[in-house]
């Protein structure tokens, strides 16, 4: 069986990305069969389908890419079912486990490249997301190969914790670093990972994992260090070389603006996020995270500037085209707001957030009928354990009583 340390070592823990990410991942395909009510009993409620995505994908895997379907639409903001999805798709198809069991440095396939940006999309919304279900992935690949190369229609237990420990035995420090991630035993991942780096002249992928581990413990400073040795080693390579999908300069200075962005080290942020956009001018998570930054300060035209850069290079991305209409009403730019809100809801017809906003400008602006529409509309796609729902039902009934008054 032949298996390419670098998948696992590097290509499986860290996330990263090279220009806009594509939207059409999440919704490549024809829309699931299954609708969101087969999944809980508030289908609007995202957390509870995701949920039930968890439940289902050691047994059904296209069900729980289904599950996984409906909560990333529900809300776009969502990280961990674009993830999920990757994983669910993944383990449905024997052919695309070996290809993932097997894949190079070189640039993948068609159909690879559009799962793996189900996770560059979950790494721009989480760049310290924990990916629960790599160990899942590679038990089946492992599994898949042993069918192929056996010809058996069933995999022995034993058999399958034979290949398994073999591979792990004979994989060293940075494979036996990613199963205990995987594992959660997250400080003997830091260990063997350390242990492997010392063992090898190119360091990235390694640093890369031991930075996204510090991240998840909290260790802002640990994780910084790590992941600014592995750009000074990136950036001392031929520029040539296929660098593999998840590993781009932009989306490690990304991942230390949100870590110093997390401690209050405003400065240092903007720092950071601008060096994103210096290697990567249409990575558009760093203008989204910059101009809501320059919004928190009170600087509306540096915000709106980067928000509108944003929008126009993540044209297919309903949460840019909110965050944007969020920042022009909140400088009062009525018109144009709701024309970015507009194109939010037109982009996912079930995100609820930006009926939310759009009702308040209405309101703004004494139009209580269209005020009391978004709010009908807001109520009819949002949970009902969201947050802003009483209130939201409390003013629909004050326009509902306004309106009949007026008549």
């Amino acid at each position: 069986m032949r298996v390419l340390m670098r998948c696992v070592a590097g290509a499986v823990l860290v996330g990263s990305m090279a220009g806009a990410l594509p939207l059409d991942a999440q919704q490549s395909g024809a829309e699931p069969k299954l609708r969101r009510a087969a999944f809980a009993a508030d289908s609007n409620d995202a957390i509870a389908i995701y949920n039930a995505g968890l439940q289902l994908i050691d047994r059904d895997p296209q069900k729980a890419a289904d599950a996984f379907y409906w909560a990333a639409r529900l809300n776009p903001t969502y990280a961990d079912p674009l993830y999920g999805r990757y994983a669910a798709l993944l383990l449905k198809d024997q052919s695309l486990l070996r290809r993932w069991l097997q894949r190079s440095d070189r640039a993948p396939a068609k159909d690879m490249r559009q799962l793996d940006s189900l996770v560059l999309r979950a790494l721009t919304i989480n760049p310290f997301l924990f990916r629960r279900f790599d160990k899942a992935i590679f038990n089946a690949a492992i599994r898949a190969e042993i069918s192929r190369t056996s010809n058996a229609t069933q995999v022995d237990g034993a058999e399958l914790e034979y290949a398994i420990q073999s591979y792990l035995n004979s994989g060293g420090p940075a494979v036996q670093g990613w199963m205990a991630y995987n594992e959660g035993r997250l400080t003997s991942a830091l260990n063997l990972l350390a242990q492997a780096e010392k063992g090898t002249k190119r360091k990235t992928s390694l640093r890369i994992d031991r930075g996204r581990i510090f991240g998840q413990r909290g260790e802002a400073d640990s994780a910084i260090a790590q992941f600014q040795a592995a750009l000074t080693e990136m950036r001392t390579r031929d520029e040539k070389e296929f660098v593999i999908f998840y590993n781009s300069k932009a989306m490690l200075e990304y991942s230390i603006g949100t870590l110093l962005e997390g401690r209050d080290d405003a400065a240092g942020a903007r720092d950071a996020y601008g060096r994103a956009l210096q290697e990567d001018l249409a990575f558009h998570p760093a203008h989204v995270r910059t101009g809501l930054m320059s919004l928190g300060r009170g600087d509306t035209t540096t915000a709106l500037s980067e928000l509108e850069l944003a929008a126009q290079v993540a044209a297919n991305d309903p949460y840019v085209h909110y965050t944007y209409g969020y920042a022009l009403a909140y400088s009062q730019r009525f018109d144009q707001a709701l024309d970015e809100l507009n194109r939010a809801t037109t982009l996912e017809p079930l995100y609820a957030m930006p009926h939310a906003m759009i009702a308040r400008i209405w309101e703004v602006k004494h139009d209580a009928a269209k005020a009391a529409s978004a709010l009908e509309r807001f109520l009819a796609l949002a949970s009902q354990y969201d947050p802003q729902r009483p209130a939201m039902q409390a003013k629909l009934a004050e326009m509902k009583e306004y309106l009949k008054q007026d008549n």
